[in-house]
């Protein structure tokens, strides 16, 4: 057999299996589980009339995709149908690197494509699911440029492609920027190492000028979705009072001291501790929306956001033993995921706005330790320490990918408002690839520690 038929046969047995995945994935969750808040984003997308509660890229993509001749039904779960074909050529390319050999491949490809949370997450419409799902397209990308090294003009491709992928991850959610700047240096390394001119490649051969150079892009793309937001924002939420208010609440209940601005009492006394007591919990939303209490408002005056923001200073700074202990809470709450207060994923029995089922499976594994938080992180730490310490798993690329996801996680300590899962898809992700290099190796090497003696003596 020709090199060029071998070429076709593996592309061809390939691409049936990353295809066949696509559509039992599309057969397994279709439409696509859709959420107020998503919906919400899809008709901004469909208006063109983009406000920045949530960050606009996603109603920037959705609004492309509405405009394909090829049209789902219902229009939102081209979404859905995006989103797992993104996921599943990520989990190929990233399988690919991992493999030598077809059947390790295919083994790698299943454990890492049908990993139950993982493989749930899949089925969320939402800016979590589809920012997660494009920083494992950037790994995935960025991984795919080493691996054909030897051939430059691919490497070069992957590589730019993983920093336009970048972009848009930064784009899609407001905190992405802590997953995405480990990430951005595994994607401007293969950059510089696939250019083919000489006197660049020495130029950088110095560690100091490659760091320099990554920190410069990573600014610039931050840079870029900034101006991107400003130039299609037509009008303005001020999201960021929703961590503001958050704390505020949270200081003034636990300080048993009122730091709220006067503008939220109307005569309801909207500002009474009683009240304050009563609208504290696990999530910022029934401050606003849900359970009991007289709601407070939301702002949409830029004068009267940046009092609250002043009046978070002084609580902060008055009460930063309180401060300590409320994000100690709200973050607790979010590794432990109490799953009485919220389902890990939506469309699960006993949640609202479901547009479509979730395997039955989920019901029996939602209450065990892997839809628990603290399960990832600590997992993470671990599998940092055991490549750090055996020289045939160093990976500076899974190091920095582990640097990603704990980043990202650890930064929910001065950010969480909700104890959701979604909140930890990324996290997931991080882990079911370190944990495809570290576990298999760590069994290994226990097996050989155990049995060994045995077959000696």
């Amino acid at each position: 057999m020709s090199r060029f038929s071998l070429i076709i046969k593996k592309f061809f047995l390939h691409f049936l299996v990353f295809s066949t995945s696509v559509a039992g994935t599309i057969l397994v969750f279709y439409p696509g589980c859709i959420t107020g808040d998503s919906m919400w984003q899809w008709q901004q997308g469909n208006s063109g009339h983009l406000n920045d509660f949530h960050p606009p890229m996603m109603s920037f993509i959705w609004n492309s995709l509405n405009r394909l001749p090829l049209k789902t039904i219902p229009e939102f779960s081209n979404m859905f149908v995006f989103t797992t074909v993104i996921y599943w050529f990520a989990v190929a390319l990233i399988s690919r690197y991992f493999s030598n050999c077809r059947k390790k491949f295919l083994s790698c490809f299943i454990v890492l494509g049908f990993f139950p949370p993982a493989f749930g997450i899949v089925s969320q419409i939402n800016k979590d699911s589809f920012c997660a799902t494009m920083l494992y397209l950037t790994f995935a990308l960025a991984l795919a440029s080493r691996h054909y090294g030897y051939r430059k003009s691919i490497s070069l491709l992957l590589s730019l492609l993983s920093l336009i992928t970048l972009l848009v991850s930064i784009g899609l959610r407001h905190n992405a920027v802590f997953a995405a700047f480990p990430i951005s240096f595994i994607g401007v390394y293969g950059l510089i190492d696939s250019i083919p001119h000489p006197k660049i490649k020495d130029y950088f051969n110095r560690s100091s000028r490659r760091i320099i150079a990554s920190i410069f892009i990573f600014s610039l793309l931050v840079f870029s979705i900034l101006t991107f937001n400003k130039q299609v924002v037509e009008s303005h939420r001020y999201p960021e009072q929703i961590v503001t208010l958050y704390d505020v609440v949270g200081i003034s209940v636990r300080s048993k001291h009122n730091y709220l601005p006067s503008f939220y009492e109307t005569g309801q006394n909207e500002t009474s501790m009683e009240n304050l007591k009563t609208l504290y919990g696990f999530s910022v939303s029934s401050i606003w929306w849900y359970e009991g209490g007289i709601k407070l408002r939301f702002l949409e005056n830029q004068l009267q956001r940046d009092e609250l923001r002043n009046s978070w200073y002084q609580a902060v700074k008055s009460e930063f033993p309180s401060y300590i202990y409320h994000r100690t809470s709200a973050f607790s709450n979010l590794m432990l995921h109490n799953i009485d207060y919220n389902q890990p994923f939506q469309c699960m029995k006993g949640t609202g706005d479901a547009s479509s089922s979730i395997p039955i499976l989920y019901d029996y594994l939602k209450s065990t330790f892997i839809f628990q938080g603290w399960f990832y992180m600590a997992s993470i730490i671990l599998f940092l320490i055991a490549i750090a310490s055996y020289q045939e798993l160093f990976s500076w690329e899974l190091i920095l990918l582990g640097a990603s996801g704990l980043m990202y996680g650890c930064a929910y300590f001065f950010l969480a408002v909700d104890p959701h899962l979604r909140y930890l898809y990324w996290v997931v992700f991080v882990f079911s690839v370190m944990g495809l290099r570290v576990i298999p190796f760590v069994f290994e090497k226990l097996s050989l520690k155990i049995f060994r003696p045995k077959l000696e003596g």
